[in-house]
């Protein structure tokens, strides 16, 4: 009898897991030196092929308290492939409040925040390569931990 509910217990919490569907096709971070992200720095992302549907890009943001400013701007370069189309966005995020206070999720030494970036209709096999850099006023850019993009399916 024992026996019977434990697989009856093990058998619900298989079915639990099973229900949360995650539907990240994509989801990665290149780390910055904490020290100062160059301007010339230019983070490559080589997504590889999808299938035919429609996804969310988002960009993540790892920060720490040295950084000096209350956002950040990036531009954005992104080719999808084999089609050959390319597109370069200026992307402007808020990091801090009016305060000084970290906006996101706060963790013991880093503050994480994601922001929405477009919606993508991809066909079968289309790949994508997405580049970022900063073009703020300062060369080097203390406080930038890590940067991510994230492609979910809808």
């Amino acid at each position: 009898m024992k026996r019977l509910i434990v697989l009856a217990f093990v058998g619900c919490c298989m079915l639990l897991v099973a229900c949360n569907e995650d539907k990240r096709t994509y989801d990665y971070y290149i780390p910055t030196p904490i020290e100062g992200w160059e301007r010339n720095d230019t983070l490559h992302f080589s997504i590889p092929p999808q299938q035919r549907g429609t996804y969310l890009m988002n960009m993540g943001i790892r920060t720490t308290l040295s950084f000096p400013y209350q956002d950040i701007s990036i531009i954005m370069e992104q080719g999808i492939y084999p089609k050959g189309k390319t597109r370069k966005d200026t992307i402007r995020c808020q990091l801090f409040g009016e305060e000084g206070k970290p906006m996101g999720q706060s963790g013991i030494s880093s503050n994480d925040q994601s922001f929405y970036i477009r919606t993508l209709e991809l066909n079968n096999n289309d790949s994508l390569h997405v580049t970022l850099y900063h073009c703020m006023r300062r060369e080097s850019l203390p406080g930038i931990s890590a940067i991510g993009l994230q492609l979910i399916a809808e």
